[in-house]
This record gives structure tokens, C-alpha cells and sequence, in this order.
């Protein structure tokens, strides 16, 4: 009988009666220690005996909860670590989870007694915590790719990323398109669009967008489903035509049109038939061809016959309602004249993207290169079509947690089903929920935080969810976060409620308080209300539903009480809300939102721009925050570099999450241009560029005529950094292209060795470049974006990519002005305000937060897309409108799909506008613009407000009748494309139209942004510190010239590695720690572990290469790979030099053994510490003067230590792991000694917190060289030194 892996210390007869006892009670029971700072909702989270939903508010707990959770499972239930799957959105939220766990078992078992059941349950946990399934589902997902991957032509090492995947799938889609460009369908849908776009918006976006390796794209069922749906929209617009064309055409001009109606009316059953001929492949081209012109000329005519009676005036009686029928059928007619004159193209084009859709996929499985939209759909299918696979995972999980399930969708919460159904189950379809284990899933997420839609999100499934497993009464309302005050403007802005969030009841109570039963007299909120619904409408399954925040219930003291109390009883005499409004002189809708240069007017936005920096500057100076405090949140990053500007002018630090206009500042430019010219020595722009940089600091007329003589001699002098290019300078500026080129040449001799990393490096480094942005408060604000293109630049290095590559990318970059996204760089500077867009900000609370353009509109769904699809209708291709059909403008597919379409970007953009809110917890300001329409204005005629805030009051009153009218003027209107769209109605519902004054309670404030001047800026602006370079060094000259002369080492260009360093001489101290060995290396491994089992088969495939093509040190990369993977979670990336000499069989082999030594070393006590480490590095490279060991040497020790950990305890850990088949710990002393000295100084730690170890990757055997590296003296004069090329001297 298998027994738990945490019992196997216990006595049988103890470990069975205290078993018995736990299961008795078990259902009822919650560890004290677990129970400890839980509200009420919150321990019965904990405690759900059932699969449920969890709805967690903003700020109520959600990480808290999920973490005793996991815990509960492990010290109550009694659950091995690795048999519960814990699910998160990202791997920060991973990592997070994952350190919250541990924590919370690490202190139970330090607050139980050690003998108790919980404590050893928890111990247990903690020694296996490195097999903890704690992971994003992405990574799921490719673990179950990879046990089955073999099956469905997958390569087992394939890689996952989006990026690459677009770039290569961009690639081949303009090669195909160049392939296909004489095509006459292509040429039709095309019009005068180039054919790099086609490429991009056509065949690359059908495959990126609308199809997966697993889940190619069936277009025969969808234009099968569309020749359906066109075919009975036609018949209901012929009955129509018929219907109405004898009233409208009453008088004798009108005969021809009847008549003209009459020989071309097209029935619903010819339109069938004339579909079923163009599509069948067995008819004749050329038959086809008189088919579509024959047809096409009777729907022309015959829309134009209707397009007359249509155009009728509706003045007379008698007319109007036939003319109310005609004329939306008349939009019909057109929408699918558009589809049936272009559905021989149509049925040509689909199979052109079904080979492309083949080409692609057939590269995917060719390159093991995939999309994570690959990997989820590739899971799914496993799941379904592979019972062993999922039983096998059945079996091994007991509980499975998801958290954020409200961001996924229902492909994720059927593969989330097959795992959690019932082990004889074993159907190829996902289960009802009566089908399910009970008690097995826990799904946390919060419906009003769904902001993925544009990921594949669909947040009807979490509703239905809820319903599914009947979890509508676990709920998390309490929030922990945000102030009573702004709890109370939460609930009042979104749920239309006006209590302060004590209790559910008290804040249902008082909407149901409101007026009147009619929904119109309830108050407006951002969210919809059920209430607003006539009888029989269901509230739409894509909206979410506002169920209210609370106050929590005031934490007596105690050790895990949760953060955020303080903000809840923060006291604050003003509204927590401030809405800031500009009015615009331009309607926006129609036009750019520019600068006035003949005004000398700043823009919409950059007022904008000015009034929140100045805003955020003066909560700063006031001491109330800090700069630290406040976040400046943006729906979209058009608009960031206006905020980065203010906040440089204005003098306040600042750190962006995101890059907007990469290239807008020096840094970047200055770079990129030397790096440019570099790899392309011919590129006189670049040229010209580096010599008014920093670098070399030429006036530009200078550097201009320095260019125009490069273009002069380009062919006898090929170098443009040449004397003979600097003829007409003289005097300082001579010097200093003189020592631009010396700079110049330094970096050209290095960059055929260097990496793309350390180029970047040196240019901000050792050239100096850092420094000039030093020397200015403002200069300093830039130093950040180094981080972001040493991180391009490491990345393309880890791509394999040269220097050519780098600059290449960069030009990309600067080409399209793309953002920097997803760069996980910590910034240096922790006081500064932050500036994240809205998506990136989930999770985060500041106490402060600016919401910004609030009137900015969404893209929307356009009429301008070349294809598009949706569930329902599939995919459809968007051809132009006829040029014979008047007011054609539309395709019917998009008319049916843009109406839900738009419904549920505007549900989506209350949630955002939600957790934006909510990421606050004290203030909220949002701002943004507004437009008075001419409709607007006749409506403000009499307006004769003088207080400002009342006219704004009256200014949203007016814009909301118009958006009222507009809606009940037009069924299919949906609003709500901006913040303000849903903001302005809430707003309203607190001014008192009959008195004109502002109702009690208003939980906001109502400011007007000035709109500003450029001459009214320069009052703004801080006062400059900025000095010229030559006042600043005219002030500090007398200091440097005082200071005494810092003597730097010259080196000779000489290095040494650690492990070349001789090895110490024998003596007693030594031998103390050497571990015994047998005589024969094949002796020590006949009965050891199973990890040096393989030890023997890996001689011999060293062995096998006589020329050393693949030694042990190619199998110690390897072995180092695998364990850091086991650390980082991350996919095993091996370097192509260390396998390429290895054939299919024995990297195999290499591999396994790799990772038997790799998960050996992870279960042991070193592992495990540095498994929990408070900071841990792999491959820590160092420099390390030889002078510390010999006094006088000019030469350098550089080597790499395999790992590197700090504890607890403040201790730094080194660990060099071996691959030797004879152990003798000795010889490796002076090695150890070094990096114990290399880390002391990089880590700034005595040298004796250090303590260093070899540990025997074979054996799993551990030597611990602490006490012998202590004083061991280290003797460089046999040791191997060898050239190095150094970038020292270049300045």
C-alpha cells in the first residue's frame, strides 16, 4: 500500500490513529495558525469543502486567501506539496505565490511543536518545495505538450515565443504574397494596398490571429454558415422591397423602377443556387465567370431600383412608414450585394490561406518553434485524445487552484474540467459539472477585473462558472486596500449604491432606498444594473455584474494580519475623487489632437500633460506623499512621452514600466548611431550623428562639413572616422575627433569578440557616456533607459545574433516607434513617481493614482480590416464596396459581428476603468478632455453659470442628453468608447437640475485643466539647476586640481582562471575534508544513486570523441543548464557549442543524465537552501585583481561561479559543482579561495559570512572547503596565464 510521502518518519501505530483522527474531523477544521487575521468570507474560502468560484474584490485579500489556501491543503488535508497545481495569470504572480507559501509554512513550523502533526506535514512540504507545481498555466500547458508531444509531430525541445513566431510568420507571409501577387482575387481584395500590408493584415493576421497548430481554421464550415446567413437575409430583404415598392412607387415617373425591380428581383432560392455554382469545384471557370456576370448585373440593377424609392422624401404621410421598412433594408441589400459580388473571390482566396495556414505550421513543427495559443489548444487536444496522459495527471493531483480565472476562457476552463473530472471518466470531451471530483477545483477571480479580451479572455465563461459549480455566494467583498472614503466613491461611480461599503446589506439597502420602482429613476453607475433590464432580458453573459466593496471589520493586533488597514480608516476632509476636465476647442472625433502653431497653443493632451505633473508636483511639496507614492496610469502610451517630459521639466524622478518613443532622447540616439557605424562603416548619416554626440561633442556645422568630405573620399578613404575627413578642423575641435576616432577604432578591433551586451556596456561605461548624464538633475532621468537597451542588447545575444543583428533590431525599433514591452528590468531609483499603463498596473496599489486621458477613444471595430472573424460567423474576408452600389459601404459579416463587438469592448472598458480606480488607496484623479457639440451648445444657450464647477455640471448634462437621444435614435447604438462615456451620466446624477445646485455627499471633486500656452509653460517649469559644461568645470577645477592623483593599475593584458590556478600543497588540514575514495572510479559508481548511474555511459561518449569535439566540460554546461532550470522554472536552454558534436542518441542520453544530477543536487541540503535563498545567481561572472594574492601584479583573475546564494542569516553560499570521476576536494581550494574572496567584494561582505563548497554532480557527494579557504595562501607562479583582450585605455 502506497503511504504519504510525510508520514514515512511516524510509527505505524501513531501515524494511523492521528491519520484517523484527522480525517474524522477534517471537513470541520482549520489549523489556528492558518485561521489567524481571517474575516469571516475569507475562512470560509479557505475551508470550501466543494469545487468553487471564489469572487475576489479589488483588494480584499485574493493572494492572503490563496496561499492558506494551498497551505490548508497541505497541514489539515494532509496533501503532498506536489500533488496540488497551483495556477497563476504571470510568472511574477508565480513567484509572488510561491514565496507567500513557503513563508507561511516556514512559520508554522517555527510557531508548532516539532512532534506535532501539522509541523511535520508542513516540514515535509518545505523539503519538497522545489517539486511545488506553483506556475503560470502557460508552463502547464507545455509540460503536458511535452509528455505527448512525440504524437503530434511536435519536437520535445520546442520553445515557446510569440515574438519570434510574428516575425517568422510576418516573413513568410510576404514571401507568399510576392508568390501570389498576380492573382485577381488577391488584386480585388487588395485595392491600392501595398503588398507588404496585404501581407501583414491578410495571410499573417488569419493565422495569427484567427488558428493554431492544434485547431487549424475550418473556412468550408464557416462559408457554408455564412452562404446560410446571407441567402435568409436576402429573402427578408426581397419581402421587404416587394412589400413597400407599391406604396412608394404610386405615380406614373415611378413605372420604371417597378419595372426595372420587377425583370431583376433575385429570389432567396437563385442566390443559393448561385452561390452552390461558384463554389463547386467541378464546374468550369470560364461557366463560373458568365455566372458571376449575368448575376452581377441584375443585383446592380436592382439595387438601384431600390436606392430611388429609398431616397424618398419621408415628408409625405403616406410614405413614411415604408420608407421607416425600405431604407434599413436597403442597408442590407448592399451589405450583401458586397458579399455575393465577391464570393468567387472569396472561394478563391480560402484555399491560398489554407496553404499558407499549411506552410506555417509545417515550419512550426520543423523549428519546434510555438505560439503559447499553440501550446494551450496543443494541451486541450492531449487531454481529450490521450486517456493515459490525463488519467496519469488525475491520479497525481489531489487539488488544483487557479487564480485571475477571470482572465481566461473556455478552451482553459474545459482542460482545467478534464483534469479534475472523475478518474473513471475517461469520454473525449469535457465533463458537466456533475462530472467532477468533488472538492478539487478552486477558481479565484474577480468578473469586474476581466481586461484580456484582446488575449482571448472571455468573462461569460467565469460567470457561467460561478453557475456551473453554484459559487454565487463565496465571495470576497472586504477591502483591505483603499480608504471608507473611497470605498463608499467606489460603490456610489460603479454600482450606482450610496452607502460607504459597511456591510453588503446596509449599501443593498440603500439602493433599494432609491426613488421609485422605474429603472430610469435609478442612479446611474459605470456598471450595468440588472434593475435597468425589462422583464425577459437577460443582463448581457459579457457584462459584470457590481456587487459592493466593503469596510473591513476593524484586526485586533496579531503577527499575520493583512496589509492595508491603515488606508481603510484614513481621514481625508475633501472627496477622495477628483474629476478633471479641459474643454477642447477641436472635436477630436474629426480632428488631430494637435498643437495651435499659430496660436502658440499646447495641445489638448500636453495641458493635460502640464496640469497632472503640476498636480503630482504639488502633493510632493506639500509632504503629504511622496513621489513614490503616486502612479500615473494611461490607457493607451501615445500620449507617455508628454508626462515624461513635464515630470524632467518639472524635476520630479520618475520610472516607466514601459518605453514609449525609445529613440525620443539622446541616450538611445547617441548609442545606437556609434553602435551603426560600427557595424556599417559607410553610414554617413550615423557618422555625422556620433560627431555631435557626447562622444566626440562637434558643433554641427563642424560635423556637417566633416560629413560632406566623408561623401567626398568614400572611395579612397573607406574609414569615415579619417583625418582626411577632418581637414577643416582645427584646435580643440581636431582633438577631439582625433580622439573620436582613437575611440572608434578601439570599439571596431573589439566588436568581432565582444557581445552585443558588452558594447553597450562599454559606450556607457568605460566611454563615459553614464557621466554625461550625471552632471544635470535632469540629464540623470534618462540613465534608466540604459537598462532598456542592455536588456534588447542581452537578448540578442541570447538569440545568437551578432552586432549587425543588434543594430538592425534597434532600427526596427526607431522605424516603427514601437514600445518596449514585457522587459522585466528592476529600476534602480525607488522614489519616483511611477508611470504604468493600466494592464501592467493589476495587482499594484499606490496611495495616489492619476488616471489620464479618460476622453481618449478605443480603436474599435473598423470597416477597414482586411479579414476578421468571430465564433459565430467564422472568418470572413472584408472586400471593398462596389463601386456600381450607391452608399455601399458596409459587409454584411462585419454589420452582424460590430454591434457584439462593441457591446463587449465597452464592458470591457468599464472593468478597466474599474481596476484602475481601484488601484488607489486614498485619491483618485482622472483626466481628460471634453468637446461641446453643436448639438450640445443649443442645448447650453441659456446657460449663465459663473461658478466653474457648475458649469461643468451643466456642460455633462448637455453632452449626456445628446448621447440619449443618439441612443434612442438608433437600436444598434452602443456608447461607451471613452472613460468619460460612462463617468458623465454617474456624475450627473449629483447635480439638482430643478435648483442648479450640486447635490450632498458628492464623493468628487469637479476641476478645470487650463488650457495653456507655450509662453505659459515657461512659468511652469521648476527652476533649472542645469549650469553649461564649462561653468560646472570652471567651478570645480579648483577641487580637482587640489585632489591628489589616484593611481590606476595598468594591466598587462593577462588573465588567469580560478580553476588554471595550482593546486595547494597536501598537508593535514587538507585531508581532513577530502573525501575517501575508492580505487576505481567504476567501483564508486557501482552502487550509487541513480544519478551516477549514468556517469559510465557519459565516459564513454566523451571517450568516443578522440579530437575532444564533446568533453566534461561540455557535459558541466550541460549539467549547470539543467540545475539552473530547476531553479528559475524556466525551459532548459542549451548553448549550441556544448551539443552540436552529439548525435540524436547520445544527447538523449546526456540529457537525462544532466537532469538525474541536476534533481540530485536540487534534494539535497545545498539545493534546498538555495532553492529558499533570499537572493540566488548562476553562472556569477567576475574580474578579480591579482594584486589581492600578489603584490605589484598587473594581471587579472576571471573566471564564473556556478552558483551563488545568500541565506537568512546574511551568509553567502558558493557552490562549484563538479563533473570529476575521481574526488579529491583538495585541488580545487585555490579555486574556492578566489571566488570566496570575489564574492566578499562584489556582495560587500566580510569575507568570513562566505562558505564555499564543491559539490560532485556524479556522486551527489558535498565537500564543504569553508575552514581550508579561509587562509589559504594562493600561489600564482605556476599559474596558466593567458592574453586577454581588454577595451581598458580607450578614453
Amino acid at each position: 500500500m502506497r503511504r504519504l510521502p510525510v508520514q514515512n518518519a511516524v510509527p505505524h501505530r501513531i501515524q494511523s490513529r492521528e491519520a484517523k483522527m484527522i480525517r474524522t474531523d477534517e471537513r470541520a477544521f482549520l489549523h489556528p495558525f492558518l485561521e489567524r487575521g481571517l474575516n469571516k468570507e475569507q475562512r470560509a474560502a479557505v475551508m470550501n469543502e466543494a469545487n468553487c468560484v471564489v469572487a475576489a474584490g479589488a483588494g480584499s485579500g485574493k493572494t492572503f486567501v490563496f496561499a492558506r489556501r494551498f497551505a490548508h491543503l497541505i497541514v489539515d488535508k494532509g496533501f503532498a506539496v506536489d500533488t496540488i497545481l497551483a495556477l497563476t495569470f504571470t510568472k511574477k504572480a508565480a513567484a509572488v505565490m510561491y514565496s507567500r507559501i513557503y513563508a507561511l509554512l516556514k512559520k508554522l513550523v517555527e510557531s508548532e511543536d516539532a512532534h506535532s502533526l501539522a509541523a511535520r506535514r508542513a516540514k515535509a512540504a518545505l523539503e519538497n518545495f522545489h517539486k511545488a507545481r506553483i506556475q503560470t498555466l502557460d508552463s502547464y500547458c507545455a509540460f503536458i505538450l511535452r509528455t505527448a508531444s512525440r504524437l503530434y509531430g511536435i519536437r520535445p525541445d520546442f520553445s515557446v515565443d510569440d515574438v519570434q513566431i510574428r516575425e517568422f510568420v510576418n516573413k513568410e507571409a510576404l514571401a507568399f504574397t510576392l508568390g501570389h501577387k498576380d492573382n485577381p482575387s488577391l488584386q480585388s481584395l487588395l485595392g491600392v494596398q501595398s503588398l507588404d500590408k496585404t501581407a501583414a493584415d491578410f495571410f499573417a493576421a488569419a493565422v495569427l490571429n484567427y488558428s493554431t497548430i492544434a485547431r487549424p481554421f475550418d473556412f468550408e464550415t464557416a462559408i457554408q454558415k455564412q452562404r446560410s446567413a446571407v441567402q435568409n437575409v436576402w429573402g427578408g430583404v426581397v419581402k421587404t422591397v416587394t412589400d413597400c415598392a407599391p406604396v412608394l412607387a404610386d405615380t406614373d415617373e415611378d413605372s420604371d423602377v417597378l419595372k426595372k425591380l420587377e425583370e431583376n428581383l433575385t429570389d432567396a432560392k437563385a442566390v443559393g443556387e448561385y452561390m452552390s455554382t461558384i463554389a463547386d469545384a467541378g464546374i468550369p471557370l470560364e461557366k463560373k465567370k458568365g455566372a458571376e456576370k449575368i448575376f452581377a448585373q441584375k443585383i446592380v440593377s436592382f439595387a438601384a431600383a431600390v436606392y430611388v424609392l429609398q431616397k424618398k422624401s419621408a415628408r409625405a404621410a403616406r410614405y413614411k412608414d415604408a420608407l421607416n421598412e425600405l431604407r434599413p433594408a436597403y442597408n442590407l441589400l448592399t451589405s450583401c450585394a458586397n458579399y455575393l459580388l465577391h464570393f468567387g473571390d472569396l472561394c478563391s482566396l480560402v484555399p491560398l490561406l489554407q496553404e499558407f495556414e499549411k506552410k506555417v505550421n509545417d515550419r512550426k513543427r520543423a523549428s519546434g518553434l510555438l505560439s503559447f495559443k499553440d501550446i494551450s489548444s496543443l494541451a486541450l487536444r492531449i487531454l481529450i485524445e490521450q486517456p493515459a496522459v490525463r488519467c496519469a495527471e488525475k491520479k497525481r493531483l489531489n487539488a488544483i487552484m487557479i487564480d485571475e480565472f477571470q482572465d481566461n476562457n473556455e478552451q482553459q476552463r474545459d482542460m482545467l474540467f478534464l483534469l479534475a473530472e472523475k478518474i473513471e471518466r475517461t469520454d473525449p470531451s469535457a465533463p458537466r459539472p456533475d462530472e467532477l471530483c468533488s472538492g478539487k477545483l478552486f477558481f479565484v477571480g474577480d468578473e469586474k477585473q476581466s481586461i484580456y479580451l484582446f488575449r482571448g479572455a472571455d468573462v461569460s465563461v467565469f460567470r457561467k462558472l460561478k453557475e456551473d459549480l453554484a459559487s454565487k455566494d463565496t465571495a470576497l467583498s472586504s477591502n483591505y486596500r483603499s480608504s471608507s472614503a473611497l470605498i463608499g466613491a467606489f460603490n456610489a461611480l460603479f454600482g450606482g449604491f450610496c452607502g460607504t461599503g459597511e456591510s453588503d446589506q446596509a449599501a443593498q439597502a440603500a439602493k433599494e432606498g432609491s426613488p421609485g420602482k422605474d429603472p430610469a429613476l435609478l442612479p446611474h453607475s459605470v456598471f450595468l444594473q440588472k434593475e435597468r433590464f425589462a422583464p425577459g432580458i437577460p443582463f448581457p453573459p459579457f457584462e459584470a455584474e457590481y456587487t459592493p466593496l466593503t469596510v473591513p471589520e476593524p484586526a485586533s493586533p496579531a503577527e499575520d494580519a493583512q496589509t492595508g488597514t491603515e488606508a481603510s480608516v484614513h481621514k481625508n476632509s475633501r472627496p477622495p475623487v477628483h474629476v478633471c476636465l479641459l474643454q477642447s476647442e477641436k472635436n477630436t472625433e474629426n480632428d488631430e489632437d494637435t498643437a495651435d502653431a499659430a496660436s502658440d497653443k499646447l495641445s489638448d493632451a500636453e495641458s493635460e500633460a502640464v496640469f497632472v505633473v503640476s498636480q503630482a508636483a504639488s502633493l510632493i511639496k506639500s509632504g503629504a506623499y511622496k513621489a513614490q507614492d503616486i502612479a500615473i496610469l494611461f490607457r493607451t502610451y501615445s500620449n507617455q512621452s508628454l508626462y515624461e517630459a513635464q515630470l524632467r521639466l518639472q524635476g520630479i524622478p520618475y520610472a516607466s514600466e514601459t518605453v514609449a518613443d525609445f529613440f525620443s532622447d539622446a541616450p538611445v540616439n547617441d548609442i545606437y548611431y556609434f553602435l551603426r557605424l560600427i557595424a556599417y562603416p559607410q553610414d554617413v548619416h550615423a557618422f555625422a550623428a556620433v560627431l555631435t554626440s557626447p562622444f566626440v561633442r562637434l558643433p554641427q556645422q563642424s560635423a556637417l562639413e566633416c560629413a560632406s568630405s566623408a561623401e567626398k573620399n568614400a572611395a579612397s578613404s573607406p574609414c569615415l572616422f579619417s583625418m582626411q575627413n577632418a581637414e577643416s578642423l582645427t584646435g580643440e575641435e581636431r582633438a577631439r575627433f582625433e580622439k573620436g576616432a582613437e575611440l572608434y577604432r578601439t570599439l571596431c578591433d573589439c566588436s568581432g569578440e565582444s557581445s552585443c551586451a558588452d558594447m553597450v556596456d562599454t559606450l556607457w561605461y568605460r566611454a563615459g557616456y553614464r557621466y554625461e548624464t550625471l552632471w544635470t538633475e535632469e540629464g540623470g532621468l534618462f540613465s534608466e533607459l540604459y537598462d532598456y537597451l542592455y536588456e534588447i542588447a542581452r537578448n540578442t545575444d541570447n538569440r545568437g545574433k551578432s552586432l549587425g543583428g543588434f543594430v538592425d533590431e534597434l532600427a526596427a525599433l526607431l522605424a516603427d516607434n514601437r514600445r518596449l514591452n514585457d522587459m522585466d528590468i528592476p529600476l534602480e531609483r525607488s522614489d519616483a513617481v511611477h508611470l504604468i499603463g493600466i494592464h501592467k498596473s493589476k495587482g499594484l496599489e499606490f496611495p495616489v493614482v492619476f488616471i489620464c486621458g479618460a476622453s481618449a477613444k478605443a480603436r474599435g471595430e473598423r470597416n477597414t480590416d482586411l479579414l476578421y472573424a468571430n465564433d459565430e460567423w467564422g472568418i470572413s474576408l472584408n472586400f471593398p464596396p462596389p463601386d456600381k452600389i450607391k452608399d455601399c459601404k458596409k459587409n454584411i459579416f462585419f454589420d452582424l459581428m460590430s454591434v457584439s463587438a462593441k457591446q463587449k469592448a465597452a464592458a470591457e472598458l468599464r472593468r478597466l476603468l474599474y481596476v484602475a480606480f481601484t488601484r488607489a488607496e486614498k485619491e483618485v484623479y482622472i483626466s481628460g478632455s471634453y468637446y461641446v457639440t453643436a448639438d450640445a451648445k443649443k442645448l447650453l444657450e441659456k446657460e449663465k453659470a459663473d461658478d466653474e464647477t457648475l458649469r461643468l455640471f451643466t456642460h455633462i448634462g448637455a453632452l449626456c442628453a445628446v448621447a440619449r437621444k443618439k441612443a434612442e435614435a438608433d437600436p444598434d447604438y452602443v456608447g461607451g468608447t471613452t472613460f468619460f462615456d460612462f463617468l458623465f451620466p454617474v456624475i450627473y446624477d449629483f447635480f439638482d437640475e430643478k435648483s442648479g445646485t450640486v447635490k450632498k455627499n458628492v464623493p468628487f471633486t469637479l476641476e478645470p485643466i487650463p488650457a495653456l500656452s507655450r509662453a505659459e509653460l515657461k512659468n511652469i517649469a521648476a527652476p533649472k539647476k542645469r549650469q553649461s559644461l564649462a561653468a560646472v568645470q570652471k567651478k570645480l577645477r579648483p577641487l580637482y586640481e587640489r585632489a591628489s592623483a589616484v593611481q590606476t593599475p595598468v594591466l598587462h593584458g593577462r588573465y588567469v582562471s580560478p580553476s588554471k590556478l595550482a593546486p595547494p600543497e597536501s598537508d593535514a588540514g587538507l585531508s581532513a575534508f577530502s573525501v575517501p575514495q575508492p580505487k576505481s572510479a567504476s567501483v564508486l559508481f557501482a552502487s550509487a544513486p541513480s544519478p551516477a548511474a549514468s556517469a559510465p555511459l557519459i565516459d564513454e561518449i566523451v571517450a568516443s570523441f578522440a579530437n575532444g569535439e564533446f568533453g566534461y566540460n561540455h557535459f558541466g554546461t550541460i549539467a549547470h543548464a539543467y540545475a539552473e532550470a530547476l531553479f528559475t522554472a524556466l525551459p532548459v536552454r542549451l548553448p549550441a557549442e556544448a551539443v552540436s558534436a552529439l548525435n540524436e542518441t547520445q544527447l538523449k542520453n546526456v540529457k537525462e543524465a544532466a537532469q538525474l544530477m541536476a534533481e540530485n543536487f536540487i534534494r539535497s541540503d545545498l539545493g534546498r537552501e538555495a532553492k529558499n535563498a533570499l537572493w540566488r545567481k548562476n553562472e556569477y561572472a567576475f574580474k578579480l585583481a591579482a594584486e589581492e594574492y600578489e603584490p605589484g601584479s598587473r594581471d587579472v583573475i576571471r573566471g564564473q561561479i556556478d552558483l551563488v546564494y545568500e541565506s537568512e542569516d546574511g551568509t553567502l553560499t558558493v557552490v562549484d559543482f563538479k563533473t570529476d570521476a575521481y574526488e579529491d576536494p583538495g585541488r580545487h581550494a585555490s579555486q574556492l579561495a578566489v571566488y570566496r574572496r570575489a564574492v566578499s567584494l562584489m556582495r560587500n561582505k566580510d569575507f568570513s559570512l562566505v562558505r564555499t563548497y564543491v559539490y560532485y554532480l556524479r556522486s551527489g557527494h558535498t565537500a564543504d572547503l569553508t575552514a581550508q579557504t579561509a587562509k589559504l595562501k594562493i600561489d600564482l607562479s605556476a599559474a596558466l596565464f593567458e592574453p586577454y583582450s581588454s577595451l581598458s585605455g580607450i578614453l
